[in-house]
């Protein structure tokens, strides 16, 4: 139903003042629609009108729709209210769950409007943003929004001051034929009133009058005469060629003119001026050149400073990822210049989130200012930065770069970003890492892009700091990982994915003291697959969060068994990833399962690889780890000895075991190197109160060395491979009647 809104008949009659509600909206307004569903993550987004019966869209993003019904109007509703609007659900809003744009196309669940006002403060409608998702928009995009809700204000004040200076315009021009004795009252009522000074010219005489209003704007004294030549040579350079023409085609050929342009005045001041003039006839002779002149510096400053907000991060004040992707599609559109020698590169700050969680938003905000400005120092004029969104910047190398001297370019970003950064007291390290992509013939924008991320993706995975050029083996890597993520998602839907358990023994007494968690999947053949096989995959955090669930599961669906089947049984190990320990519920989760399946969280082992202490917040990890301590569980550091090892991490995280890796201990009956290390790493571990598991023993001669070294627990092939929790009960069983059979 339609609501009472206020001023509704003034509403009216300025609605209809300004034409709002007949033709297509301005260029620049369309623009600001368009980027506000982009910046606002909305499928729509439109500047509605309300008239007496409908709402009208003066300009709109993501819809063909013109006009609804004004019952219909969820804008009515933000006018009423003269205040921004939220709606986060629009099924479940009594004043809407039965509205028809609800119920059927286009499907409104989330909606966010500010009021759209004229100069004279009446509310005509409003900027809205619309999504088909419920919980879409907040506090945030409210403020977002607000700046984009005076821009088109800004406009529609632009739009009225044009129509008063159209009927000034209109009004000399009417008044012509009589205004010899009242030209200068004209003059001076057209200033008095909307703002406009006036002007015209002799074509007889060559003689140029202003009304004051035109000398004030200029600087230029009163008492001195003003001739064509000079009002021409206070415009700006790159504007004079434009005025002289559109002045020469009206006293030529008639033809009115309007142009917006810059002057400097006496004092240096620059001004933005809009001018409009045509050719008056007396009696069939041409013998008057008319035309206002407006002042719209401040209306056009305001409008510039929008559009600059529009297209830059207010943080860095770089072109923002709306302004990139904007000016890569009309580069685009020349594909064969850039495919001359153009580059993309992305950059990826590395570390940076441990600043934030460190030292706060404001130090890190203050890092990123400083960022930015050593990467536009290295990119210059010659090459297009943008930044991206969060701690990523991207930059568009110049027509004619070879691949070469884009790498050298992203090594020099690099190495400028990888320099200390003073804030305050605090000195700060951040280092980067590139991803770069060449166009090509028929090659789009958003492929490139999506290149450039592929090799940053390849590049944050293996070493980061170093710039990685798009090769074909990265698209191999992500063909292989899509069909490993779709191979393993249909298995976890299916139920295919359960948990093999290998055996942790004590090395002398021969008891399985503990029990690994491996993932293990039936195939859709049939045959039982392990980890590697699906390995890429599990660098998806989602699925890596799904695969710990059902680990868990396995676990404590199958623990009681495991327990009254292997009396010595210890612990049970879990391996967990930086996506699982980085998740916000990690620790209530995984403790609530545990407890929910009466498992005391001591017989539970954590286990996870150096790695995952090299992510960006440790301060996380560490305050995870410590609580899952603080509960009783252990904490185990695998594959110790390879990759990014530090003895820090024995020190600074709260482990209680580690293990020593698989291929230290394939070569301690035939390196002694390998022996020393394996030794050292015993008696450290020792030393430290760890519990030290050797890992990947395959003979009995690496289990009598490793006995002598001391090492009391091991793991490998030799004790047997992980097996589901049935067989494990089934080899029990057996061995149970072997020996009633010796006995």
């Amino acid at each position: 139903m339609d609501i009472a809104l206020p001023n509704e008949t003034e509403r009216l009659l300025t609605l209809q003042r300004l034409d709002l509600l007949e033709g297509e909206a301005e260029q620049e307004i369309s623009d600001l629609v368009e980027h506000a569903a982009k910046v606002l993550g909305g499928s729509m987004a439109m500047v509605s009108l309300i008239d007496a019966k409908n709402q009208c869209f003066f300009a709109r993003y993501g819809t063909d729709l013109k006009q609804t019904p004004r019952e219909q109007s969820f804008c009515q509703h933000c006018v009423a209210q003269r205040a921004p609007l939220l709606i986060d659900d629009a099924t479940t809003d009594s004043r809407f769950e039965d509205n028809p744009l609800v119920t059927g196309d286009p499907q409104i669940r989330s909606y966010v409007g500010i009021p759209i006002r004229a100069p004279s403060g009446i509310e005509l409608g409003a900027l809205c943003v619309i999504s088909q998702k419920p919980n879409a928009f907040g506090d945030e995009q409210v403020e977002l929004l607000r700046p984009l809700a005076g821009a088109v204000e800004g406009f529609i004040a632009l739009r009225e001051r044009n129509k008063a200076l159209m009927k000034a315009h209109d009004r000399i021009a009417k008044n012509t034929r009589n205004r010899l004795r009242e030209h200068d009252a004209i003059f001076r009522q057209s200033e008095k009133t909307i703002g406009a000074s006036a002007w015209q010219v002799d074509l007889e005489t060559n003689r140029l009058t202003w009304s004051d209003g035109v000398y004030e704007i200029h600087g230029h004294p009163l008492d001195e005469e003003i001739t064509i030549e000079q009002a021409i040579d206070y415009y700006v350079q790159d504007d004079r060629e434009m005025v002289e023409l559109a002045v020469q085609r009206a006293i030529e050929n008639g033809t009115p003119f309007e142009f917006e342009a810059s002057i400097e005045n006496r004092d240096g001041l620059i001004r933005r001026v809009k001018g409009m003039g045509e050719r008056v006839s007396f009696d069939g002779r041409a013998d008057q050149l008319l035309g206002v002149f407006y002042d719209i510096t401040e209306s056009h400053t305001a409008i510039e400073a929008l559009q600059f907000a529009a297209n830059h991060d207010s943080l860095t004040g770089l072109l923002n990822r709306f302004a990139f992707d904007n000016e890569l599609s009309r580069r685009s559109l020349d594909f064969n210049s850039l495919a001359d020698g153009s580059h993309l590169i992305l950059v990826d700050l590395d570390r940076f989130k441990d600043v934030n969680d460190f030292f706060g938003h404001l130090v890190g905000d203050a890092a990123l200012e400083e960022v930015a400005t050593r990467l536009a120092e290295c990119a210059g004029s010659d090459h297009l930065l943008a930044r991206w969104g969060g701690d990523e910047f991207v930059v568009l190398t110049k027509t004619g770069s070879s691949a070469a001297e884009a790498i050298d370019l992203a090594d020099t970003l690099i190495e400028a970003v990888s320099e200390p950064i003073q804030v305050g007291s605090h000195r700060l390290s951040i280092g980067a890492t590139c991803g770069i992509s060449s166009f090509e013939k028929r090659s789009s924008a958003r492929e490139v892009l999506r290149q450039a991320d592929l090799a940053l993706y390849h590049g944050k995975e293996r070493q980061p700091g170093r710039a990685y050029l798009h090769r074909e083996e990265h698209e191999l890597e992500a063909q292989l990982r899509k069909a490993a993520v779709g191979s393993l998602r249909k298995a976890l839907d299916e139920g295919r994915v359960f948990a093999g358990y290998q055996p942790i023994r004590n090395l002398h007494s021969g008891a399985a003291v503990g029990l690994e968690s491996l993932l293990r999947l039936h195939g859709e053949k049939g045959e039982i697959m392990t980890a590697s096989n699906v390995l890429p995959a599990l660098l998806d955090p989602t699925l890596s969060r799904a695969i710990f669930d059902r680990m868990l599961d396995s676990i404590c669906n199958d623990y009681g068994r495991l327990s009254a089947t292997l009396p010595e049984l210890k612990f049970v190990s879990i391996n967990a990833t930086e996506a699982d320990l980085l998740c916000h519920d990690f620790v209530d989760h995984f403790l609530g399962r545990l407890a929910q399946a009466q498992i005391d969280p001591a017989a539970i082992c954590l286990e996870f690889t150096e790695t995952l202490l090299m992510v960006n917040d440790t301060a996380h990890v560490r305050k995870v780890l410590g609580k899952l301590k603080s509960a009783g569980m252990s904490v185990a550091l695998d594959d110790f000895g390879t990759g990014f090892s530090s003895l820090s991490h024995l020190r600074d995280f709260p482990i209680d075991k580690m293990k020593i890796d698989r291929s230290f201990i394939k070569e301690i009956t035939e390196s002694p190197n390998s022996l020393m290390i394996v030794q050292a790493l015993i008696t450290m571990g020792q030393n430290l109160s760890l519990e030290i598991i050797a890992e990947g023993i395959e003979t009995e001669r690496e289990q009598r060395m490793l006995r002598r070294l001391n090492c009391e627990l091991g793991q490998g092939y030799l004790f047997g491979h992980a097996e589901s929790v049935d067989r494990i009960e089934l080899a029990a069983q057996k061995i149970g009647q072997n020996s009633r059979k010796v006995a």
